[in-house]
């Protein structure tokens, strides 16, 4: 779990079977179309589905950290940082830098990867989906990219 959905969580799974896998891409077909599979930028391998379902299966959030989550798989084993500027209790700012997608752009990628699996899976609706990168959009659009670390560490925390 710690390199492909949690960089906190050491728990380990066993993989789904390559059977479990044809079932899980049937489930996305059901939705998107017969003749289709996700694009492969946005294609869950077969240990993030596997991740994903073991959370589940013991009754955890489905949840993902886009820090190393997202299209690729392995290769986002390799952490994303972003940096931004944090309000403190004495009124200055001050500028961190956190594990997590550096901007919107980022973040859809690894939600689009995360989505794909929530629909194989049969764990969450389209249009559930849907609504929720939307929130996420018109959050950035509203506040703008300086906003970005305090919607991305709302956005983990939800």
């Amino acid at each position: 779990m710690s390199i492909i959905t949690s960089q906190a969580d050491e728990s380990t799974t066993l993989r789904l079977d390559m059977t479990e896998f044809v079932k899980c891409l049937a489930l996305w077909r059901k939705v998107f179309g017969t003749m289709g599979r996700p694009k492969p930028s946005a294609e869950p391998t077969i240990d993030q589905l596997s991740c994903l379902k073991a959370l589940v299966d013991n009754q955890r959030h489905p949840y993902a950290d886009f820090a190393i989550f997202g299209p690729d798989g392995a290769r986002m084993a390799i952490k994303l940082k972003l940096a931004g500027k944090i309000l403190y209790t004495d009124g200055t700012f001050r500028t961190i830098t956190i594990a997590g997608p550096p901007h919107l752009d980022a973040w859809r990628l690894g939600y689009e990867v995360w989505a794909n699996a929530m629909i194989m899976l049969g764990i969450i609706d389209l249009g559930n989906i849907i609504l929720y990168q939307e929130h996420i959009s018109s959050a950035v659009r509203k506040y703008g990219d300086d906003a970005w670390i305090l919607i991305y560490q709302a956005d983990v925390r939800a």
